[in-house]
């Protein structure tokens, strides 16, 4: 388990389990794959914290990138 999905709440982390062990009986996302992960009643409520959390950490990133980069610029001019 990954540092950043440790950090998620349990509820997530277990949706997160739930999709990994539907892989178990189907390989792809398939409906039937769906009808399997779905059981578990938060997981399209965890894809939406998951990916919200994904969007935050991307806009982190390129804010900060964006930041060394103006930094740079300002260095070198």
């Amino acid at each position: 388990m990954s540092n950043r999905l440790r950090q998620c709440p349990e509820w997530v982390i277990d949706a997160v389990l739930v999709h990994e062990l539907a892989h178990l009986q189907e390989v792809g996302h398939t409906p039937r794959f769906y009808e399997i992960a779905d059981r578990f009643e938060q997981q399209e409520e965890s894809a939406v914290f998951l990916e919200a959390t994904r969007w935050a950490s991307d806009f982190e990133s390129k804010r900060a990138t964006s930041t060394s980069t103006r930094l740079t610029n300002r260095v070198s001019a």
